[in-house]
């Protein structure tokens, strides 16, 4: 059943992304420039975080997936989470997820890239905002521990993948963490399709 109610979202989404195209300019072809997930350079890697928050739902939920400059995936991880109060707190706990399982697999030279810019500004900002004053004081200390990191703001085109495994992890029975080394079913479609740009 919950497969049935997968197929059915990823339905809805694609025709309400083919309603808002055919809207846009219905007289005119439309050559259009998707933003591309952009690899890292060599001997780096691109941890893609993102969070899922919808007001209707009591939960929330977090992943992030490590590629390679190659784009191959190392590891990807999704969590449900008990809802938080504000979108911009679950991106931060996409975030500091990520940063500590890299932390515990021992990955050095890691780009982490998240869709809020927000939460990107937010980590420059001083003093800390007092709503995200733990988040973020704990992303800045695990990020002096990974060898060689940054974080860095891409529009919500170039995290697809991410994306999809944070709407993925509300639908989870249970709200322990998942981590993959070999691609999930569900996400073939969304990483065989994701732009890459080299």
């Amino acid at each position: 059943m919950s497969m049935i109610n997968k197929a059915v979202e990823d339905m809805k989404e694609w025709n309400r992304r083919t309603d808002m195209d055919q809207r846009e300019q219905p007289h005119l072809p439309m050559v259009r420039t998707e933003a591309k997930w952009v690899p890292p350079p060599p001997n780096w890697f691109n941890c893609n975080v993102d969070g899922a928050w919808d007001e209707s739902k009591d939960q929330c939920g977090i992943g992030w997936v490590s590629r390679n400059h190659q784009g191959e995936v190392f590891w990807m991880e999704l969590r449900k989470l008990p809802k938080l109060c504000t979108p911009i707190e679950v991106e931060a706990e996409a975030l500091r997820y990520a940063m500590r399982t890299m932390l515990r697999l021992n990955f050095r030279n890691v780009i982490f890239v998240s869709d809020s810019e927000s939460l990107v500004e937010a980590l420059r900002e001083e003093p800390l905002r007092p709503s995200l004053h733990t988040y973020l004081q704990d992303i800045t200390h695990m990020s002096k521990r990974v060898a060689s990191s940054k974080v860095i703001f891409q529009g919500r085109e170039a995290n697809r993948v991410a994306d999809r495994i944070a709407k993925e992890a509300i639908s989870l029975e249970i709200s322990a963490p998942k981590l993959y080394t070999v691609m999930p079913i569900w996400l073939k479609f969304y990483l065989e399709n994701d732009f890459v740009c080299v």
